[in-house]
C-alpha cells in the first residue's frame, strides 16, 4: 500500500503540472477567445448542437467564463502538487477533471485532454481506495489508468502499421514538412525517404510492443518509460505542444504499479 501511495502522490503532483501548463496557457490566450475573432464562441458556437446554444454555454465560454474555469484549474492544480493525500484530494481531482472536461469542450478535446481525464479518473479510485483502505479499489484505479496507456500506445503503433504511408515513411515527411507541424531541422531529416522510413518504423514498432514492456523488471521498465517521455518531449518541442508529453508522464506511475502487480501474479519476481 505504501508503493501505491507514492505513486498515487507522484500522479497527483504530475496532473498538477500538466493543470498549471494548460491554464497558464488558456489565460495568455484569452484575447483569441472573444467574441468577433476566430476563436469567438459567436462563431464556434454555431458550429455545435442545441445543447451548446444556449446562454448559459454562451457566458460559460466567454472570455469571463474561460478565465474563470483557467483560475479553478490552477487552484485545483496548486493543491495537488502542495497538498498530501487524503479525503480532500477528491474535491481537487474533482475541481480539475470538471475544468480540464469544460475547457476541452471549448477548444475541442486533443489526446492530451483526453488522457489526463482518464488519469483524473484512475487517481480519483486510487484516492477513494486509499482513504478507505480497500485495496481492490486503489487497484482498479491504477488497472484504468495503466490499462489506457498500454491501449493508447499498442492502439496508436497497430494503426500506422497497417497504413502503408506510415511504413513506407511519407507520412511522417507528410508531418514533419508541413507548414503548422514542421521544423526546419526535422524536415531536413525526413526528407531523406531512408531516414524517414527508419525513424518512422522506430516509432511504430515501441508504441505496438509495449504491452510486453509491462513484463521487464521495474529498472528496465523506468528506463523504457523515460525513453518514451524523450520522445514525447521532443514531439511535444517540434510540434510547440506545450503540456502534451505531461499527459503521458501523469500516467506512468500507475504503469510502473500495474508492471509490479502483473509481474507478481506471473511468478516473475
Amino acid at each position: 500500500m505504501i508503493g501505491a501511495l507514492i505513486a498515487l502522490r507522484a500522479t497527483c503532483i504530475l496532473l498538477g503540472i500538466w493543470g498549471l501548463l494548460n491554464a497558464a496557457q488558456w489565460l495568455a490566450t484569452m484575447r483569441d477567445w472573444q467574441d468577433g475573432g476566430a476563436r469567438g464562441w459567436d462563431v464556434r458556437g454555431l458550429r455545435r448542437g442545441r445543447l451548446y446554444r444556449t446562454s448559459a454555454t454562451a457566458l460559460l465560454f466567454a472570455p469571463a467564463g474561460l478565465s474563470a474555469l483557467a483560475g479553478a484549474q490552477l487552484a485545483a492544480s496548486a493543491a495537488l502538487i502542495l497538498a498530501p493525500i487524503s479525503g480532500l484530494t477528491l474535491v481537487w481531482l474533482g475541481g480539475f477533471g470538471l475544468a480540464t472536461i469544460l475547457l476541452a469542450l471549448r477548444a475541442g478535446p486533443d489526446g492530451a485532454d483526453k488522457l489526463i481525464t482518464v488519469v483524473t479518473t484512475g487517481a480519483i479510485l486510487q484516492v477513494i481506495g486509499v482513504v478507505l483502505g480497500d485495496q481492490r479499489i486503489a487497484f482498479a484505479g491504477v488497472l484504468w489508468t495503466g490499462g489506457q496507456l498500454t491501449i493508447a500506445y499498442f492502439a496508436s503503433g497497430a494503426s500506422k502499421l497497417l497504413i502503408e504511408r506510415w511504413r513506407n515513411g511519407d507520412a511522417l515527411e507528410a508531418v514533419f514538412t508541413s507548414y503548422m507541424w514542421g521544423h526546419r531541422w526535422t524536415a531536413a531529416i525526413v526528407r531523406k525517404r531512408s531516414a524517414a522510413q527508419l525513424v518512422a518504423w522506430l516509432v511504430m514498432l515501441p508504441e505496438v510492443l509495449f504491452p510486453l514492456v509491462l513484463l521487464l523488471p521495474a529498472g528496465w521498465l523506468f528506463t523504457v518509460l523515460a525513453c518514451f517521455f524523450l520522445f514525447h518531449m521532443a514531439i511535444a518541442v517540434v510540434m510547440g505542444l506545450n503540456h502534451y508529453p505531461w499527459a503521458f508522464l501523469a500516467a506512468y506511475p500507475s504503469a510502473l504499479l500495474l508492471s509490479g502487480w502483473l509481474r507478481l501474479a506471473l511468478g516473475l519476481g
